[in-house]
């Protein structure tokens, strides 16, 4: 299988994306726990992917002259999508 190449715009929109999946991962799963301690954990993470996507769009905005518009086509990691349902605890771990 050929190596996808990318130039730089393609890049940087593709890591935007990686951040905006990334950050709807931890918050979907910080909606999903009971502990206080794990919510403020995982939306400190998600917090930490909105930082970095700022980042990025920020430096495609100065780049390239116009503002980023998220593109809903685009998937990065598919596994972020997976169902959160086997992270919260099973009966059985009991």
């Amino acid at each position: 299988m050929a190596e996808r190449q990318f130039d730089m715009k393609e890049a940087l929109r593709y890591g935007i994306h990686a951040e905006i999946e990334s950050k709807e991962f931890y918050r979907v799963w910080a909606e999903s726990v009971e502990e206080d301690y794990l919510k403020r954990e995982l939306m400190e993470l998600s917090d930490w992917e909105s930082e970095h996507e700022a980042t990025l769009a920020s430096q495609y905005e100065k780049l390239y002259g116009e503002r980023y518009v998220v593109d809903p086509t685009i998937v990065v990691a598919p596994e972020l999508k997976v169902c959160l349902l086997y992270t919260s605890p099973s009966p059985r771990d009991s």
